[in-house]
């Protein structure tokens, strides 16, 4: 399923598609909440005993060190590979933006809050 992501070898080289395949990767390699895959930053991603390893933040506030396999591997290595993120501390790892260069590389993906609108399911009055 995942490899169908880079239908041609020309694809390879598009971020988004290279982005899109290491996120769906890690959500279904890890079994990873999307918001704790979103949330990733690039130090999360790391090597402890020859073994690759993510740290996820799951719900309250509790940290996951997971090992991965070898094709998440892949999949995070040459998304990573691509967009050099290797060695910057607190940068996203899936940002929104297609070029992953300077300013647009520090935009995580947006995330709607309870606080910062209204409860799902209330009727407004007006």
């Amino acid at each position: 399923m995942l490899d169908s992501i880079l239908a041609t070898e020309g694809d390879s080289q598009d971020v988004g598609r290279l982005r899109d395949r290491a996120l769906i990767g890690v959500m279904t390699y890890l079994l990873a909440r999307v918001s704790a895959a979103c949330a990733l930053d690039i130090e999360d991603h790391f090597l402890a005993s020859h073994r690759r390893n993510l740290r996820l933040e799951e719900k309250g506030g509790k940290e996951l060190t997971l090992l991965f396999c070898h094709k998440l591997g892949e999949h995070l290595g040459a998304y990573i590979g691509k967009i050099e993120l290797t060695g910057e501390e607190g940068v996203p790892l899936f940002s929104i933006s297609e070029q992953v260069q300077g300013a647009d590389r520090a935009a995580p993906h947006p995330r709607k809050h309870a606080a910062d609108g209204e409860a799902p399911g209330r009727r407004r009055e007006f």
